[in-house]
């Protein structure tokens, strides 16, 4: 057998088999879950108990605007999942105009082989769900409550706002139960449902940001719940999760005046503790820097005196050798009297400065002899010559005062 014949005959068989086997079945139940500008095409797909098991199905969706449908030269589709093997397909990445009217068709392939399309229409701001506000913050105001609101975002994190000019908001609230301070205390994954009750929920609808609910009471627990609203389409979003608030009120007189007095308490403890440190602080330093025990004038002299003046001495070092000479003359000073210098006996000084008792005669005579005057008068003039010699010593050693004990013998 030639090789012509031989893939003659291996092409005749295989459509011979595949025109044995039946058909592969089409997607079907194709719906669009779409929420603000999230959209996800979904189907289902059940596997035909006559089709014997082989490779794992795939699927291809495609998309047009059908607009272009209508072209005489025909369409172009737009594949935007090829050959997947789940059953959804991502369409929000394609960025489809939110006003506009798109044809979306899906088919199921095995080994080479593929089911019908089976398709269906799409309009977004039709179809498209519309989600509840982006972000809800309840603050007080007084006795008031105000409501910050953002809008829905779309899949590129822009205003809903953009896309639905008529958007409003339907805003409920109502008082808050009594077990609401155990329900907020607990933790979110064991807090209950909290419904709004039955009667008692006010209703609010504004297209504003910023929204102040009306006709609350002071000091009082409230629970809000925001929806979004399109009115065009008709379309309510699910409510934001219940938001619970406490109000405040007027403050009261006594209050006020209790917080005054603290902080001018707080204050004036505040000013005395540092007016108590500045007065230390310049006693400290007033005491360091001004001593109250002054230094002599004579080394204040030498102090205040230009640098490199030196530092005074007790002893100079040109008057050493006086001092020395005049040490010499102290200590004949202090081993007079000699024998060759004594007065002549019978003429020696009690300590009143008057003649001893052998020379009683004479006091009472009244009379000297000459040359004992003489004698007498020449040596009290050596003891005053030397008592000023050793008074000159004395001050220039620290100015010792003279000696005292030592009294001038007068006739």
């Amino acid at each position: 057998m030639t090789t012509a014949a031989i893939f003659l005959w291996t092409l005749l068989s295989v459509h011979g088999c595949s025109a044995l086997l039946p058909p592969l079945a089409a997607p079907h139940n194709v719906s669009v879950v779409a929420l603000n500008t999230n959209y996800t095409l979904t189907w289902d797909w059940e596997q035909d108990p006559a089709h014997p098991q082989g490779q794992e199905v795939t699927f291809t969706t495609q998309y047009i605007s059908k607009f272009k449908l209508s072209r005489p030269r025909g369409a172009s589709w737009l594949t935007a999942c090829k050959e997947t093997r789940g059953r959804s397909c991502d369409l929000t990445r394609f960025r489809l105009h939110h006003l506009g009217l798109y044809r979306l068709q899906v088919r199921a392939s095995r080994e080479g082989r593929h089911s019908n399309w089976t398709g269906r229409d799409f309009c977004p701001d039709q179809d498209a769900a519309l989600g509840p506000p982006g972000q809800v913050v309840l603050t007080p105001a007084g006795s008031l409550l105000d409501l910050h609101i953002k809008d829905p975002v779309t899949s590129f994190n822009s205003s809903m706002r953009d896309l639905v000019p008529e958007l409003f908001y339907l805003i409920s609230y109502w008082e808050g139960p009594a077990h609401l301070q155990e329900w907020l205390q607990s933790s979110p994954q064991q807090r209950p449902p909290l419904a709004p009750p039955a009667g008692g929920v006010m209703v609010l609808n504004s297209s504003s940001n910023l929204v102040t609910l009306p006709g609350l009471r002071s000091w009082t627990w409230y629970c809000v719940s925001v929806r979004s609203v399109a009115s065009f389409h008709s379309k309510i979003s699910s409510g934001t999760a219940p938001l619970c608030r406490k109000t405040e009120g007027t403050t009261s007189w006594w209050i006020i005046f209790c917080f005054f007095l603290g902080s001018l308490l707080f204050f004036f403890l505040l000013a005395l503790l540092l007016v108590f440190g500045l007065y230390r602080s310049y006693r400290k330093l007033k005491v360091t820097c001004f001593p109250p025990d002054q230094l002599p004038s004579h080394f204040l002299k030498h102090l205040r005196g230009p640098p490199g003046g030196g530092v005074p001495h007790l002893v100079s070092p040109d008057s050493e050798s006086e001092l020395l000479s005049n040490m010499s003359v102290l200590e004949v000073h202090h081993h007079l009297p000699e024998a060759g210098t004594l007065p002549p006996a019978g003429l020696e000084q009690d300590c009143s400065g008057s003649s001893s008792s052998g020379s009683s005669s004479s006091r009472d005579s009244g009379v000297f002899s000459t040359g004992g005057s003489s004698h007498l008068q020449h040596h009290q003039q050596q003891q005053q010559q030397q008592l000023k010699m050793w008074d000159a010593a004395a001050l220039k050693l620290g100015g010792v005062a003279p000696d005292e004990g030592v009294v001038d013998v007068s006739v």
